[in-house]
């Protein structure tokens, strides 16, 4: 039985990485992947947290306690975020968001192993601090489109 790639791919909503992502959804297109795309600036603060958190309402923080979609996105206010979703999806891509409350390697690598990704994809120029050390620990792959 073959298991159903899933790729984690890194991005923002600024649009500087939409090539980056473009060739990701490419690869997964061909590979019948789902994807997920992984805002690497929404991470929360002191102050905030990009999804709802433990004071939300009842129920309220375990709908967006997994992949996103662009509905949720657009409830959570990202609505260039859930465009990009959407457009993956248009591509028949099976396409969802993530917003992390932790920014980092590590915190990008911990949720790519939660949601069994056999690959973490990067755009060139985007760093993510502590990702090597991640990437051996977690035991990803992590490939730079």
């Amino acid at each position: 039985m073959n298991e159903t790639r899933c790729f984690v791919v890194a991005t923002d909503e600024t649009g500087r990485y939409d090539g980056a992502v473009e060739k990701a959804l490419d690869l997964a297109a061909q590979q019948g992947a789902r994807v997920i795309l992984y805002d690497t600036t929404a991470h929360g603060s002191v102050f905030s947290n990009p999804r709802p958190n433990v004071w939300a309402g009842e129920g309220e923080r375990e709908e967006y306690d997994r992949p996103l979609d662009p509905v949720q996105l657009e409830h959570l206010g990202r609505h260039t975020f859930a465009l990009q979703v959407q457009h993956a999806r248009e591509r028949g891509i099976d396409a969802y968001g993530w917003l992390p409350d932790k920014s980092g390697g590590n915190a990008l690598a911990d949720y790519a192993a939660q949601q069994h990704a056999n690959v973490v994809l990067l755009p060139e120029g985007l760093d993510v601090p502590d990702i090597e050390d991640a990437e051996s620990r977690a035991g990803l792959t992590v490939e730079r489109v």
